[in-house]
């Protein structure tokens, strides 16, 4: 996931060359939400995913990221008893 980061910071001027990974990219995270054995590093990572696709990409991927499994690892994240977790979830809730 931290790759993803790096590409949608690096891209957020221009983040038309990343459209065609979206859909894919929101999959995964779909896909990662709903592994109940998740890493929390791994679940911190992806939880910045979320908040980075909103805040580069606004109200064009609001509808992909407004779903059950994107709003449940949010909502897991603010339950989150690291501090760190919680933070990044709150954050990501502000996108």
């Amino acid at each position: 996931f931290q790759g993803y980061t790096g590409i949608l910071q690096g891209l957020k001027s221009n983040p038309r060359l990343f459209d065609p990974c979206v859909d894919n990219l929101v999959s995964f995270l779909k896909m990662v939400s709903k592994d109940q054995t998740i890493d929390e590093e791994v679940f911190k990572s992806a939880l910045t995913v979320v908040g980075d696709l909103a805040n580069v990409y606004s109200s064009k991927v609001k509808a992909l990221l407004n779903c059950d499994e994107i709003g449940s690892l949010v909502k897991d994240g603010l339950k989150s008893t690291d501090k760190a977790t919680k933070a990044i979830a709150k954050a990501t809730q502000k996108e």
